[in-house]
């Protein structure tokens, strides 16, 4: 194998009349005007993901990366388009280019760039990205060129990238390559694609299991133990286990000269005194019941019965047009309960009334009890699905109770008795429902039915869900003073109410508006800029404010304390105006720096970090800070090393240095922005730079000139 730096550099040098190239000694792909498409640790990032698989043509992951850009519009298709134009010039190939396809790959990389934006941006999303389209695909190199090269890059291998190459057809044929490696896998990427591989790391979930023909009343019985604490179904659940104790399913017995007594099979000296020896007989009295008392008496020992066979029960639930609504509801409940009741020696299958035959119903699973509520039918007696269920149980061996789940007019329609035409000499258990709650067991046959069990329970009661809890403490409580007016205990207050905003006390949102903390401990939203304020609660704790926020997903926060024991972060859903509040075992006070980052909220202080769980305030973990830091806006700091930032990748936090901003580099404050990759920086002089691409943004007034920075 070739030298690994030699490998490096052969892979990376871009060829003659490339659309990109590399500038800053081999650090930064950019285009052909000097638009940045990517940094060499994002690079560095990505081909280290795919080199356990082959490393694919770089120039198609560099078109990649750059369809997941900002500008790819603006200016990534027009510098591809010219490309087309100027390789044209060299050699058509006897007319096949651009080739037909050319239009569907750069369809394709604009669906990517359509993407939302926290799945096209950050290395990890990118290198996902990479990983999703050359999967499989041809053209990728060995696994050992891969790490070799890979190797080489952390090595410093970008530097002196750029060489010529000769202008010839060749350069035809190795953008088709990369072209046709993207056209393979381009296709795959869609957001639900992404955002599976990044949760399970499939690009598919596996089919569902097949539903079991026989299954365990235990596996039933945790089943509806498990649905008690659901939000969903959790009154089914509880209907379920009350209707438990309700269903009775007769035992089959045998004629009773058929009992296996058993005989004798040893000799015992315990035992019921009618099994003794009749040679025991001969003892009088006072020896008799001395022998018994002392256990010297003998006994005659039955032999042990045999135990019962196994059995089966069968449960047909009717789907039909008279068990829609809460028919069916109670008509499930019915049938966990007796799949639930089956003795230990009884398998239970179940079976639901399916176009015209049968089909197989899971009974021990969420997804196949919600399968079971959703199927519908138009059937109003299951005349062929009751055919089909008395064919197939006619095959079973052993003991067998097979039963019907159907509304109670079903067994009082004319039609009924020509369901029963397969039934023979057997009988039908038969469980009736109804809407207004009465349950009822009959024992069916083709000579008539008799009544076995009946109960009426409250389906009010029992199907009423219990109100979900919000996460952490309401902040008003049920009590109602009753000098007051009621109005003021609802929440939320019902009207708009003027207000002015404090700048340092609210937060803005494109999308939901402004969230503001008053002082007089009130939390209000703005929602539409020509309308009064929305009182989210007049309730808030006591104390400093400390961070305020309105996030994306409709939540708005707000961090309010006074000291380290009396630190509570409040939550509002800004669509249903409903708050909550959780106090926080912070572990130092006042925090010098309060930020979001992904799904933690982090009180920084000068040598350490308190992360905490967004949503439930649960102190994850305090994270140790080897310097000195001195916060300036959200997740920046500087120390002696420069300015650096933190981040959390859900398990752990983590500190990185900030390129291009070291610590006399004049940086005034380092930021992020709002859908835009990298960090930027205010400076002394120039303004606003963006260190991930080096452009600037002039101010009117320098920074410099304008003393301290308000806020940004």
């Amino acid at each position: 194998m070739r030298d690994p730096h030699s490998l490096a550099r052969a892979y990376l040098t871009p060829p003659a009349l490339a659309f990109w190239k590399w500038t800053d000694n081999g650090r930064v792909a950019v285009w052909t005007d000097g638009s940045t498409i990517a940094f060499r640790e994002e690079v560095a990032y990505a081909l280290g993901k795919l080199a356990p698989g082959g490393l694919p043509p770089f120039g198609a992951l560099v078109l990649l990366i750059s369809a997941c850009r900002p500008l790819w519009k603006e200016a990534g298709r027009p510098a591809i388009e010219a490309h087309v134009a100027a390789l044209e010039k060299v050699g058509s190939l006897d007319g096949r280019f651009p080739p037909a396809w050319l239009k569907d790959v750069l369809d394709a990389l604009d669906r990517v760039n359509s993407l939302r934006i926290e799945l096209r941006t950050g290395a990890d999303a990118k290198a996902l990205i990479a990983a999703v389209v050359f999967d499989g695909a041809e053209g990728r190199g060995s696994a050992e060129e891969g790490e070799a090269i890979v190797r080489a890059v952390s090595d410093g291998a970008f530097a002196d990238t750029r060489e010529s190459e000769t202008i010839s057809k060749w350069l035809v044929f190795r953008f088709l390559q990369d072209l046709a490696v993207l056209r393979q896998g381009l296709a795959r990427v869609t957001n639900e694609a992404l955002e599976l591989r990044m949760r399970t790391g499939l690009d598919r979930l596996p089919s569902a299991a097949p539903v079991p023909d026989e299954v365990a009343a235990q596996e039933v019985r945790r089943l509806i133990a498990d649905l008690r604490e659901d939000r969903e179904l959790s009154g089914l659940a509880r209907l379920a286990a009350d209707l438990m104790a309700a269903v009775h399913v007769p035992r089959r017995v045998s004629d009773p000269e058929e009992l296996p007594l058993g005989g004798v099979s040893d000799i015992a000296n315990r035992g019921p005194l009618d099994r003794l020896l009749v040679s025991e007989l001969a003892h009088d009295e006072l020896t008799l019941a001395t022998r018994v008392a002392l256990n010297e008496a003998l006994y005659l020992r039955r032999e042990q019965p045999p135990r019962n066979l196994p059995g089966r029960r069968a449960i047909l639930v009717d789907a039909g047009i008279r068990l829609w609504g809460v028919p069916r509801v109670f008509g499930a409940a019915v049938s966990l309960a007796l799949a639930a009741t089956a003795d230990r020696f009884t398998t239970v299958s179940a079976f639901r009334a399916a176009d015209g035959g049968i089909e197989a119903v899971d009974l021990t699973s969420r997804d196949g009890l919600v399968a079971l509520l959703e199927s519908i039918q138009p059937d109003s007696v299951p005349v062929e699905a009751l055919s089909r269920f008395l064919e197939r149980t006619a095959a079973f061996d052993g003991p067998l109770d097979a039963i019907l789940v159907t509304h109670e007019d079903v067994l009082h329609d004319p039609d009924f008795p020509a369901a029963l035409a397969k039934l023979d000499d057997r009988s039908l258990d038969v469980a009736t429902v109804g809407a207004d709650g009465k349950y009822r067991m009959w024992s069916v046959t083709r000579r008539g039915r008799r009544l076995l069990k009946e109960a009426a329970l409250s389906l009010d009661a029992i199907l009423a869900p219990p109100r979900p809890e919000l996460r952490g403490v309401p902040l008003v409580g049920p009590e109602l003073d009753a000098s007051q007016p009621v109005l003021l205990a609802v929440e939320p207050f019902p009207f708009l109410l003027p207000h002015e905003v404090e700048p340092r006390r609210a937060a803005p949102n494109p999308a939901h508006g402004v969230v503001s903390a008053t002082r007089d401990g009130r939390l209000m939203h703005w929602a539409h800029k020509d309308a009064a304020a929305r009182q989210l609660t007049a309730a808030l704790p006591r104390g400093v404010l400390h961070w305020i926020a309105v996030e994306d997903e409709g939540l708005a926060f707000a961090l309010v304390g006074s000291s380290r024991s009396a630190l509570h972060l409040v939550t509002a859903e800004l669509a249903t105006g409903r708050c909550t509040v959780a106090r926080l075992a912070a572990t130092g006070y006042p925090p010098a720096a309060v930020f979001r980052h992904q799904e933690a909220l982090v009180l920084a202080y000068s040598r350490k970090l308190d992360v905490f769980d967004l949503h439930s305030g649960e102190l994850r973990e305090v994270f140790p800070i080897e310097h000195g830091a001195s916060w300036g806006h959200g997740r920046y700091f500087f120390d002696n090393g420069g300015w650096a930032c933190v981040a959390f990748d859900g398990r752990s936090a983590a500190i990185t240095r900030v390129p291009k901003a070291p610590l006399n580099a004049g940086f005034l404050e380092v930021f992020d922005r709002r859908g835009l990759d990298g960090p930027w920086g205010v400076t002394t002089r120039s303004g606003i730079v963006n260190l991930a691409s080096g452009e600037d943004v002039a101010l009117k007034v320098p920074p410099a000139a304008a003393g301290a920075i308000a806020g940004i």
